[in-house]
Formats: structure tokens, C-alpha cells, sequence
């Protein structure tokens, strides 16, 4: 008889973005190892990018979504109202990140807390109504681990907690009150020890869980990478491979946290003015950005040599990543070990040169070196980049050479460490 999972994911399409690509891939291969799959999401917000292809790629056997009293719907009851157009994505990525940050620091749990009442109450019907073996729960939204946990207390179905970040620990501060962190923190501490597994996306990670709450946890957490799927790079439009004489260097994905452009920008600044870019290399940014980092991009120095390309479906993103002659790739020195983001699988999938100015000696690295690239600096070394970059401009089929991919790293293989 087949285990059925009751999968909780606030993030789900058609909702875009990074937080949707795990709970979306995990999915699909935990249902192809035979588990039937219900999800709870939410229904009623407005989000700042979307993607209904991707939606199309969703093998649950039920999608349940219900309403949420967070910032997000009330902002859609804004919207639809008669006097008022306005735009979502507009409004959170021209609001200063370090606003958002304290709006989001204003709540217990955090800005998601709005959804756990209604997904309760959705949650215990469709436990009466069906069966489920198990409960998993992808966080952040952290609200989404205490809703798996108080299911388990009302009805002691076992639950899994697949962190695709810190909570407690995150590098970034959470909370604008230290009594918010305190709370928040005992509430992780008893989710994690009732817990039946715990999956992380790193080793580093899972390392720090451990000497934060307990050698316990050894025993039951594991590790999944978030990986590349391996049909999103089957029947690619070729027309996206004609650059025509340009030499395309691009960045795909969103900037969030310490990543940032700061650094990068200098370096071509510097650059231009020694002459180092010659007119045929371009620069290309694809996806949405806060209003500071399109202002660094715009900047009268380097604007001829950028262009912005708005957030575009996954399955494109995928098109824009085989079609490029260099990858970047940014993570910031300050607490950037912990987390190996999906993308970096899919750049070593897409078998492009990659600049990764990541952490020294981070776990990132070493995955990197293991699948031929050499380009690495840390995300603040100004110089360090700016001899990447030129080595590269200089004998770009040099860094061509010896590229591969390990099959270990597909969503399909990663996906067998779940359960």
C-alpha cells in the first residue's frame, strides 16, 4: 500500500522564485518512489513573480491552498480594490530591503504567522478525510514548521522539517526584539526534538544545527542538496545560443541578503577606466531586482555594458544559463557557508565557465573544483575578480576545458536522502 504525505509549502506555484524550485522537485520524485501526495499552500496573496509552466510541472495528487492574513493578502485586497492598481512586485522591490527587514522583524515567527490559523483548520479536515503516514513541512516560512508541529501534537502523525534556511540561526537578524528570538528559539528547539527527521541543504549547516541544539540531531538529520533536474535541460531552444559575436557573461537569479553587486560593480569601473573591457564582452542580469542594486547596474560608468533582463520562467532562466559564455555566481564571505543554492547545481548542469566569488575554502568550492571550474574569488576581493575576469576575457575556451557534472547532484538522486 502506498504512504501518503500531507506537504506543507506556503511558497508553491504558481508562485516563482527560488523558494518554490525544492518543494516543487521534491515532489515529483518522492511521488515516482510511490508516495501519494496532498499539498497545503496558500491561495489568496500577491507575490512578486510567478511562474505557471511551472505549475503545469506539479505531480501532487491534490493541491489545497487557503487564505492568509499576512502582509501579502492584505496588499491583494488592496489592489483589487476599485481605486487602487497597485503593483506588488513594484512595491517590494522599490521598498529598501532594510524597511522590509524591520517590517518583517515586527512579527513573532515571522510575516507569515497570518497563514497558520486558516491552514490549521484546512489541515485537520483533510486529516479526517484522508489518511496521511507523514507530514513535511518546507521552511521558510518558519510559521510553516509550527504548523507541522502543532498537527502532530492534535493528531501525533510524525513530521519532517526540510530547512532550505536557517531559522533561529540565520546569519541575517529575524527579529527586531530580542524576547521575538528567545521565543522563536525555544519554539525551534521542541519542533526539532519531536521531530521524526530533519533535512538541510549543507553539510555546514547541518554541522551548526548540531553544535547549536544537539548531538541528537546527528542521527536524524540529512543532508539533500537542492540539485538540478535533469528534464529542465531536455528540448532546449537553441535560438538562445546565437549571442551574436558578443562575448555574454550573466548572472540568472535574484540578489538577496549580504549578495550583492557592490563589489563586482567596482571592479568593472575599474576595468573600463584601464581599458580592459573590450566592446564585444556584455553583461547581462537576469531577474528582479531591489531598487539599489538596479541603481549600482545603471550606473552612467557601466551602463553600456549592462543590461537588466526582468524575472523570466525557470524553464527560460535554464535557455539564459546554457546560452552564456560565463556564469556568475556571488555569495558573501560573512556567514555565506551554510547555504548552496539550487542555481549553482543547474550552472555546473548547463557545463558553462562560472566566476564564483564565494567564501574561501567553503563547501561551495570544493563542489565546484570537483566538476572542473577554476575561477574563484571571495565577493569582496575587488582585484580578485578583476583578474578573474580578465584571465577569462583572454583565452575564454581555456576555462571551457575539463567541465563535467555528477548525476549525484540531480534532484531525482538527492531526493532518495529524503525519507
Amino acid at each position: 500500500m502506498k504512504k501518503s504525505i500531507l506537504f506543507l509549502a506556503y511558497f508553491y506555484p504558481p508562485l516563482g522564485g527560488p523558494g518554490v524550485q525544492r518543494p516543487i522537485k521534491t515532489i515529483k520524485y518522492l511521488k515516482k518512489q510511490g508516495y501519494n501526495i496532498d499539498v497545503l499552500t496558500v491561495g489568496d496573496i500577491k507575490f512578486h513573480s510567478y511562474d505557471e509552466d511551472l505549475l503545469k510541472e506539479s505531480m501532487a495528487d491534490n493541491i489545497y491552498r487557503t487564505k492568509s492574513f499576512d502582509l501579502m493578502y492584505f496588499l491583494n485586497k488592496f489592489r483589487n480594490s476599485k481605486k487602487n492598481n497597485v503593483q506588488p512586485k513594484g512595491i517590494y522591490f522599490k521598498t529598501p530591503e532594510r524597511l522590509k527587514k524591520i517590517i518583517r522583524g515586527l512579527f513573532p515567527i515571522d510575516d507569515k504567522i497570518g497563514w497558520i490559523f486558516f491552514a490549521y483548520n484546512k489541515a485537520l479536515k483533510l486529516i479526517k478525510q484522508n489518511h496521511y503516514d507523514l507530514i513535511i513541512a518546507t521552511i521558510g516560512p518558519y510559521t510553516t514548521a509550527v504548523l507541522a508541529y502543532l498537527l502532530y501534537k492534535k493528531t501525533n502523525i510524525p513530521y519532517i522539517i526540510d530547512y532550505r534556511d536557517h531559522w533561529t540561526l540565520h546569519p541575517y537578524p529575524q527579529y527586531c526584539f530580542k524576547l521575538f528570538h528567545l521565543h522563536a528559539k525555544r519554539i525551534e528547539t521542541k519542533i526539532l526534538k519531536n521531530s521524526n527527521k530533519i533535512i538541510v541543504v549543507s553539510n555546514l549547516m547541518k554541522e551548526k544545527m548540531i553544535t547549536e541544539f544537539g548531538d541528537y540531531l546527528r542521527q536524524k538529520t540529512s543532508v539533500m542538496y537542492n540539485g538540478f533536474d535533469e528534464d529542465d535541460f531536455i528540448n532546449i531552444n537553441k535560438e538562445y545560443s546565437k549571442n551574436d559575436g558578443k562575448l555574454i557573461i550573466r548572472y540568472v537569479g535574484n540578489l538577496y541578503g549580504n549578495r550583492n553587486v557592490v563589489y563586482f560593480i567596482k571592479t568593472l569601473e575599474i576595468m573600463i577606466e584601464m581599458n580592459e573591457i573590450p566592446d564585444y564582452i556584455h553583461f547581462d542580469f537576469v531577474g528582479n531586482y531591489y531598487a539599489e542594486t538596479i541603481k549600482l547596474l545603471k550606473s552612467s560608468k557601466v551602463e553600456k555594458f549592462i543590461t537588466i533582463i526582468p524575472q523570466v520562467s525557470h524553464r527560460r532562466a535554464i535557455e539564459y544559463m546554457l546560452s552564456s559564455d560565463l556564469l556568475l555566481f556571488f555569495v558573501a564571505t560573512k556567514d555565506g557557508n551554510d547555504f548552496i543554492t539550487g542555481k549553482i547545481f543547474e550552472y555546473i548542469r548547463a557545463k558553462r565557465p562560472i566566476l564564483a566569488m564565494i567564501p574561501v575554502n567553503s563547501e561551495i568550492e570544493g563542489i565546484l573544483k570537483d566538476s572542473g571550474h577554476k575561477l574563484f574569488c571571495a565577493m569582496e576581493d575587488v582585484q580578485g575578480i578583476r583578474n578573474n575576469l580578465n584571465m577569462f576575457i583572454s583565452d575564454p575556451e581555456r576555462f571551457n576545458e575539463g567541465l563535467g557534472y555528477d548525476v549525484g547532484y540531480s534532484r531525482e538522486s538527492q531526493t532518495t536522502h529524503f525519507l
